[in-house]
């Protein structure tokens, strides 16, 4: 735990670390498991669009699919 985060502020940098080590890893059921059921929306600003939950999930395995693994992140 680090000293200068607020308990809110640290389950945040805990979950965005968990998310962050998965997709490096190309660890996709971790990933996925971490998405709200009902998420629609990629991207952000001007490049965001609304998808069905299932086109989401597809447009990401297709992200993983297509990337390098990161084998010596851990």
């Amino acid at each position: 735990m680090n000293p200068s985060l607020n308990p809110l502020e640290q389950e945040v940098f805990d979950a965005y670390m968990t998310y962050f080590s998965a997709y490096a890893r190309r660890d996709w059921n971790t990933v996925k498991s971490m998405f709200h059921p009902e998420i629609t929306v990629i991207g952000t600003g001007i490049d965001e669009i609304k998808l069905t939950p299932k086109d989401i999930a597809d447009t990401y395995n297709r992200e993983f699919e297509q990337a390098p693994i990161l084998s010596n992140f851990n």
